[in-house]
């Protein structure tokens, strides 16, 4: 299977479209620049700007290819992209395959989902200057945090959060997810000090 871009764009808090793909192209990766971030995505027809097959994904570290049948009541569809408005607009790579999808018959596919029996639980006081929330776990299969604080909390996949560089914001009695792939450090910051992060990690 061959990968042709087709666009980099930012996803922001409006959608935001690529160039028309041919409808006999059907697999599509992303590749996103942060991780962590819910991302919708639809097909999107340029003419009227109607919308089809609207899914929530959350952004990855790695590449992720998703499949998208085109609608038979579009004459040209695009691949449009959006982040909810909390969240810090981001860079998309966006390519297709030269493989049309497959109408001969289906072909089985098996998915290994990560389960997980052990949890563990913390709080971690707030801070108006950088704490660690998590620090990396090769085991992790995946963590939530709760924002139990009275201010808002810049959680960031990384060593080191601040309110202006971070991955998601978090009111008070947010809570996020964390997306499975992802093993390394988990930083955060408090717009203000008061309460805690109630964090569970799944290992």
């Amino acid at each position: 299977m061959t990968w042709t871009t087709i666009a980099t764009i930012t996803a922001g808090h409006d959608w935001q479209s690529t160039p028309v793909i041919s409808s006999e192209l059907g697999y599509v990766r992303l590749t996103f620049e942060t991780a962590g971030v819910p991302v919708w995505l639809a097909q999107v027809d340029p003419d009227s700007t109607a919308i089809y097959d609207e899914r929530r994904i959350t952004a990855t570290p790695h590449a992720r290819i998703l499949e998208f049948e085109a609608p038979p009541f579009f004459s040209d569809r695009a691949l449009a992209l959006r982040v909810p408005n909390f969240a810090t607009p981001f860079d998309v790579q966006i390519e297709v395959s030269s493989m049309p999808i497959s109408r001969g018959g289906a072909t089985q596919v098996t998915v290994n989902t990560p389960t997980s029996s052990n949890v563990v639980a913390s709080a971690v006081t707030a801070s108006t200057t950088s704490v660690q929330l998590l620090a990396a776990n090769a085991n992790r299969k995946s963590a939530s945090i709760l924002n139990n604080g009275t201010g808002i909390l810049y959680v960031e996949l990384g060593a080191t959060a601040s309110t202006s560089a971070f991955t998601i914001s978090l009111n008070n009695g947010d809570l996020y997810e964390l997306p499975i792939a992802y093993t390394g450090n988990i930083a955060g910051i408090w717009s203000a000090t008061g309460g805690n992060a109630l964090v569970r990690e799944f290992v």
